[in-house]
């Protein structure tokens, strides 16, 4: 049996998660985290998306995606297609590196984005506009470039 097709909206929150094939590592050092933040602009960029926070963990990756048109199955099919072959290429490896299917939770807006803002604090999840890691600088990060030098809340143009 065929998996149910994705139902997607536009002008809505996405909390996206994606995970390592057997939970091994995605991300080996913060040269794979450019190249994957890199490849999401470029996406977020394409669809006119925004991204208002990541987490990007050794084995998995959360995203806060607005999209502004129906269109997230391509977007993070692209992401993880590129990056995919990145990798591999990067570790002179082969095969899968993302697990299965992304998960992707519609957001309701008011309630989850209170319970996000309260937890971010505690957790890992980065807003756009935050350090990635304590090494890396505001000004390091790909999606920034906003007005007045602010970082713009999703690569959008």
């Amino acid at each position: 049996m065929s998996r149910p097709l994705r139902t997607e909206f536009a002008g809505v929150l996405y909390h996206v998660i994606a995970r390592g094939n057997a939970r091994k590592t995605i991300f080996v050092d913060d040269l794979d985290r450019q190249r994957f933040l890199a490849g999401l602009c470029r996406v977020c960029q394409r669809f006119k998306w925004r991204l208002w926070a990541y987490c990007l963990t050794d084995n998995h990756y959360q995203l806060l995606i607005e999209t502004l048109k129906p269109t997230l199955y391509r977007g993070i099919h692209g992401v993880n297609r590129v990056y995919t072959q990145a990798f591999n290429r990067q570790h002179q490896r082969t095969g899968h590196v993302l697990r299965g299917r992304y998960k992707a939770v519609l957001v309701d807006q008011d309630r989850y984005l209170w319970n996000f803002a309260v937890t971010s604090s505690s957790t890992r999840y980065v807003p756009t506009f935050a350090q990635q890691r304590p090494n890396m600088a505001v000004e390091q990060l790909p999606c920034r470039d906003g007005p007045g030098g602010r970082p713009r809340g999703a690569c959008d143009r």
